[in-house]
């Protein structure tokens, strides 16, 4: 079962989340989170603001996530994830959706935000990337 993270959500605990916080201290958060939920970190890209992980839980279900954090066109840090739980469909029902909650309120308690640190997810979208890519390199010759 997947679950993704949108501003439209209709469920108000998957709407993602949408901070008055610079990108870097969120992003932080998340790397410390990361390791302290001991997931197995595939691929952290701060450039484009992007973590890729897994983990096994008790029963041995294997879950992966995306974990995207960028600015969005208002300039704020926003946070979307994609959880999916490998075969766990029909076994473990609202696991997933469980598990993307958790790991957003774990997010808000590691950056101890205020509530006006805390904007609504609905707001402006994400631009994506964080930073643009760095400019091709000149070819010889030129």
């Amino acid at each position: 079962m997947e679950v993704t993270t949108r501003a439209d959500h209709p469920d108000r605990g998957l709407r993602g989340r949408r901070y008055a916080l610079p990108f870097d201290r969120v992003w932080g958060a998340l790397m410390g989170l990361a390791s302290e939920l001991r997931l197995g970190v595939h691929a952290a890209d701060d450039q484009w603001g992007r973590l890729e992980a897994s983990q096994r839980s008790l029963l041995g279900l294997r879950s992966r996530l995306v974990v995207d954090v960028g600015l969005d066109t208002a300039g704020q840090t926003r946070v979307d994830v994609r959880w999916n739980d490998e075969g766990a469909a029909g076994i473990v029902p609202g696991r997933a959706r469980r598990s993307v909650k958790r790991l957003l309120r774990r997010l808000d308690r590691a950056l101890g935000t205020s509530p006006g640190d805390r904007l609504d997810p609905g707001g402006a979208r994400r631009a994506l990337p964080v930073s643009p890519p760095a400019p091709p390199a000149p070819s010889p010759g030129a």
